[in-house]
């Protein structure tokens, strides 16, 4: 099957709508190339979502499998998994991009990314305790589908199952600079160089150039951290 020429980003949004406003004004600004957003709505109001957007052609809006209720201990990203899976059946861009909403681009990176992807099954912005993280990770939707297989519930994430491929098949991945962990997933925060003035989150780079800022644990950030993510978020991208 021919895939169209373009990037899927699928965002998953739990609660906080203005998270995923962020991130979507950051791949408007800092995507040069063609792409499409898919939006899961995974426990906000769909309705409200889908109004929000509405307008945008880029962008579109689905119902979650889940609505982000969880009962036990790993449902959460459980749910997040099953939302990435449905997205990743309901697009067709070459590339697929899995982006946190917690998350901003902070400069232009396709063009140091997507060579990557030539010579290695995926890019990811860190490795922790085995998994390479989802906050963001990008991979050719050719290479994965030659295994016939879509990301499932059974180790943990999306992004887990995907690297339990790639270390059992032996594909060659790539993780990015990272400033609170080393390419081992080995924690070692060092805030000197981040862009936004914050107590949490993580700058991710390549070749020095800082690429993305993840925050981390959006919904259940209290009010006073999270406004203080937006205020430093909406700032850096009005003014660069």
């Amino acid at each position: 099957m021919n895939h169209s020429k373009g990037i899927d980003f699928l965002i998953v949004n739990f609660e906080r709508l203005i998270y995923t406003q962020l991130a979507v004004y950051s791949i408007q600004k800092y995507v040069n190339y063609p792409y499409k957003i898919t939006i899961i709505e995974n426990g906000t109001d769909l309705k409200e979502l889908t109004e929000l957007f509405k307008d945008d052609e880029s962008i579109d809006v689905i119902e979650g499998p889940q609505k982000g209720v969880w009962e036990k201990s790993g449902d959460g990203s459980r749910n997040h998994s099953a939302a990435l899976t449905m997205a990743m059946k309901k697009t067709n861009h070459e590339y697929i991009c899995f982006f946190d909403y917690d998350a901003i681009f902070l400069n232009e990176w396709v063009d140091e990314i997507l060579p990557l992807l030539d010579e290695h099954f995926f890019v990811s912005n860190r490795f922790d305790k085995g998994i390479a993280r989802e906050m963001f990770m990008i991979f050719k939707r050719k290479e994965f589908k030659k295994l016939g297989l879509y990301p499932d519930v059974s180790y943990i994430d999306s992004a887990g199952n995907i690297t339990k491929i790639a270390v059992e098949n032996k594909l060659p991945f790539y993780i990015l600079e990272n400033s609170c962990f080393d390419k081992e997933g080995v924690f070692n925060r060092d805030t000197t160089n981040h862009l936004l003035d914050l107590p949490h989150g993580e700058q991710v780079s390549i070749n020095g150039k800082p690429i993305f800022y993840h925050y981390g644990r959006g919904a259940t950030r209290d009010v006073g951290v999270y406004e203080m993510w937006v205020d430093s978020a909406k700032k850096y991208l009005v003014n660069t």
